[in-house]
């Protein structure tokens, strides 16, 4: 019988080393699927049990507003402070479907007549329109003179609706101003 040289038996070692470690990642890898096919079925059951369990709600004691007094105080004054700005809002309209009737009535004493009703003097309170420059100068719209003038010689507007309609006008002509409607 021949004898084998040294290295020679090491590489047959080595190959057969190599051959018991490729045989064993084989069988894990053989029984893969089944490895998957189950951690999948445990995750669905996970996942279905956790769907089911009834979720907690947290609520520190700290924030039940609806044991706190305050809330309830504070809850009445927003309901009374609602109920306020309703009436405020009504009256509003109450008050501008008034100069609308006030507006309509002299238009149809105008149609009526043929001539324009007598104007009032001018009056010192109301609405004006005005804006104010640069220098912080200001300056109202004399409806008369049809131009801007200093302050508290402007035209005074009876009713919101008139100075609005005018503001309109105004707005237009002169897009490049910031105007505004006030309170003489």
């Amino acid at each position: 019988m021949k004898m084998l040289s040294p290295d020679l038996i090491e590489r047959v070692n080595r190959v057969s080393h190599e051959q018991k470690r490729l045989s064993k990642v084989l069988s894990t890898l053989q029984t893969l699927p089944e490895d998957i096919e189950r951690f999948k079925a445990d995750l669905s059951q996970l996942n279905l049990q956790f769907r089911q369990r009834p979720q907690p709600v947290f609520v520190p004691p700290d924030l039940d507003l609806t044991a706190n007094p305050e809330f309830e105080r504070d809850t009445n004054e927003a309901e009374r402070l609602e109920a306020e700005l309703g009436r405020i809002k009504a009256f509003e309209d109450d008050i501008d479907g008034l100069f609308l009737e006030e507006v309509l009535q002299l238009r149809g004493k105008l149609a009526q007549t043929g001539s324009a009703p007598e104007t009032k003097a001018k009056t010192d309170t109301g609405y004006i329109i005005f804006y104010r420059n640069d220098q912080h100068e200001t300056f109202e719209w004399s409806e008369q003179d049809q131009q801007w003038c200093a302050k508290h010689h402007g035209s005074c507007y009876p009713s919101r609706i008139a100075v609005e309609q005018q503001f309109t006008a105004l707005k237009e002509q002169w897009a490049d101003l910031a105007l505004k409607i006030g309170r003489r």
